[in-house]
């Protein structure tokens, strides 16, 4: 992976995967690659931006 950083072994005992945490030390890079994942799966991504809490 680019730019960021797997935990060994965390959450994947039922897979082949290396992690299911990743630590992104840039929140843009860490959007930018979920959104691509859901673009690759063909579900609409929805940015965080659009919520709004009150």
């Amino acid at each position: 992976m680019e730019n960021e950083d797997a935990v060994p072994k965390f959450g994947c005992s039922d897979c082949n995967c290396k992690s299911h945490l990743i630590y992104f030390e840039n929140i843009d890079k860490a959007c930018e690659k979920v959104r691509k994942a859901y673009e690759q799966l063909e579900i609409e991504y929805i940015e965080l931006d659009e919520f709004k809490f009150l």
